[in-house]
């Protein structure tokens, strides 16, 4: 069953990937010319802002954590894990938000660039024993949902 899930999972962030891949590369992109500049801008994704979002988005949902442990320092290990979860979905999801907010140009790009910055760091929680490698496959759906509400909304705050 755990190994389904993560060839599901696996399967699932391959599929997105390549679409977005192909979107991205494979279909060309319109180039505008600043009339005051003679510099051509493409529709690449720019790594700081990425590495600064995911920076926000880390930093989010560990002040939820350590907020949320100490709120919930008495009670089970089970409901502070589903507690910690939960904080790391809304907050997650709010620093999807607002890196969508932002990003006004290839948002989608830079969400998705994002999204796969965040899954990568919490390889650590693997390093570290936190977590499993099969949680750690699954948590690439929450992550790419986080990313598709916090993306949707921004576009509607913000078009």
């Amino acid at each position: 069953m755990e190994a389904e899930l993560i060839k599901g999972a696996v399967a699932l962030v391959v599929l997105i990937a390549g679409e977005l891949i192909k979107q991205t590369i494979l279909k060309p992109q319109p180039q505008t010319l600043n009339v005051q500049s003679p510099v051509v801008t493409s529709g690449a994704v720019n790594f700081g802002k990425v590495l600064g979002d995911v920076g926000l988005i880390l930093l989010l949902t560990a002040a939820g954590g350590l907020i949320v442990g100490m709120l919930t320092a008495d009670a089970n290990l089970e409901d502070m894990f589903i507690m910690v979860g939960l904080s790391n979905l809304v907050l997650g999801t709010i620093g999807f938000v607002i890196s969508g907010i932002k990003t006004t140009s290839n948002r989608w790009q830079h969400l998705f660039a994002v999204a796969v910055g965040v899954w990568l760091f919490s390889l650590i929680n693997v390093l570290l024993g936190i977590g499993s490698l099969s949680t750690w496959m699954i948590a690439a759906i929450l992550i790419l949902a986080m990313m598709t509400i916090g993306g949707a909304v921004a576009s509607a705050i913000k078009r």
